[in-house]
């Protein structure tokens, strides 16, 4: 029975140190899904960090995509401007031209008008010259008319008489 003892210690310190060894096991299969876990969080979060980096880099590459198409979209509105603001521009010198020949015009005609109206009043006034002098000249003969009537009549009266 001794040895049955003897045998029953040995298994059993046998058993403690499986039990021990167990133990550790256990907890070093802990340590290692703690591990495990903890580097899957890691991995996860990695894997959500390289989506997020992607899809961010894919929406600046949108945005690039559509700042260009904006830049090229502005440079030709640019160009369209250049080219009015070029039309107006020779618009306003063609409106200036004109303008400025339409007062030229106007001032010749103004003159134009003037001279006339001189022209007007100085053939009135030489009219009306010729009409006196004519007045004064019809008056006269008239009277002289009228002078030699007189004359006549006188001098038929004065035959008469004789």
């Amino acid at each position: 029975m001794e040895s049955r003892r003897e045998g029953l210690k040995k298994e059993q310190a046998k058993n403690g140190m499986k039990d021990s060894t167990i133990e550790e096991l256990n907890e070093k299969v802990c340590r290692i899904s703690e591990e495990k876990m903890r580097l899957k969080s890691e991995n996860d979060r990695s894997i959500e960090e390289k989506e997020l980096s992607k899809k961010v880099a894919d929406e600046i590459c949108e945005m690039r995509i559509v700042m260009e198409s904006t830049a090229a979209g502005l440079q030709k509105e640019k160009l369209n401007n250049d080219i009015k603001d070029s039309k107006i521009e020779e618009l306003n010198e063609k409106v200036s031209r004109i303008s400025d020949e339409k007062m030229r015009m106007k001032n010749e005609n103004d003159k134009s008008i003037k001279d006339l109206e001189l022209s007007k009043r100085k053939t009135e006034d030489e009219h009306l010259s010729q009409q006196e002098v004519a007045k004064k000249q019809y008056g006269s003969s008239r009277k002289q008319c009228h002078s030699n009537s007189s004359s006549t009549y006188l001098l038929q009266k004065h035959t008469r008489s004789f």
